[in-house]
């Protein structure tokens, strides 16, 4: 969408070489019919097993080519991830109004790719996660990233775009704590979905007071797997200086 030109071309390569070339282009979409489409703006996009897009930084000779591949083969998958310079393993749980998730995984076979492709391409590999709530993250240690975007509106695409190649620092906190398995508070059937009984078809007891999500990590003296609060952002070393707290004793 947004193209300025089209062309025929032969690869991926030489699109991007043509998009290279032209003073007004910024992205462009070569699609397997051998058509490359130019276009004056950042959007690559949307992706798809047909299609290979990219973006040119417009301030250097750097090319940057994108390739898309929807994991439904990881062994397929695993070999695209061994010749990139860089990988980015999107996932995403899904939930809606009126019910609620069934576990805290991600959805599809994402939890298996990622651990797979984060092998293949030690160093180099990003999760980029879309989920409305804690999640577990049993592969958080084989990569070096991970970006969760939360409830994301319709702008997601260019918002983590513009993160991804650092046009904008990541700056959120997490407003969640994510944990390192399933229920691992010990909730108890009685405290949710609750029981039934003869006024209710199910009723919960909330027995747990206020000490649940941060506080119940807090009080048991158990690390998360991601704290609430937690949020890192690009840059090197940090130092802070000449603190002061006023009115109180810390």
């Amino acid at each position: 969408s947004g193209y300025f030109s089209l062309h025929a071309s032969d690869s991926a390569d030489d699109c991007c070489a043509q998009c290279a070339a032209s003073d007004r282009c910024r992205a462009f979409t070569f699609e397997s019919n051998k058509i490359c489409y130019l276009k004056d703006n950042d959007d690559a996009g949307e992706a798809r097993s047909t299609a290979t897009s990219g973006r040119v930084n417009p301030t250097s000779d750097n090319m940057i080519t994108i390739d898309y591949d929807d994991a439904s083969d990881i062994d397929k998958t695993v070999a695209a991830a061994k010749e990139a310079d860089v990988v980015i393993v999107f996932g995403s749980a899904h939930s809606g109004e009126g019910h609620d998730r069934d576990n805290l995984t991600l959805g599809g076979n994402i939890d298996d790719v990622i651990p797979a492709v984060a092998s293949a391409a030690p160093n180099k590999t990003a999760v980029v996660m879309t989920v409305p709530g804690s999640i577990l993250t049993p592969w958080r240690d084989t990569v070096s990233t991970i970006l969760s975007n939360g409830f994301p509106g319709e702008q997601v695409g260019p918002a983590v775009a513009d993160i991804v190649f650092g046009e904008v620092s990541p700056q959120a906190k997490l407003p969640v704590t994510f944990p390192n398995k399933e229920n691992e508070q010990g909730m108890t059937e009685e405290q949710y979905p609750g029981l039934p009984n003869t006024e209710f078809e199910l009723q919960c007891v909330y027995s747990e007071g206020q000490i649940n999500g941060y506080r119940w990590y807090d009080k048991n003296n158990v690390a998360p797997a991601f704290a609430f609060g937690h949020g890192l952002t690009y840059g090197g070393q940090f130092e802070y200086s000449d603190l002061v707290v006023a009115d109180r004793t810390i």
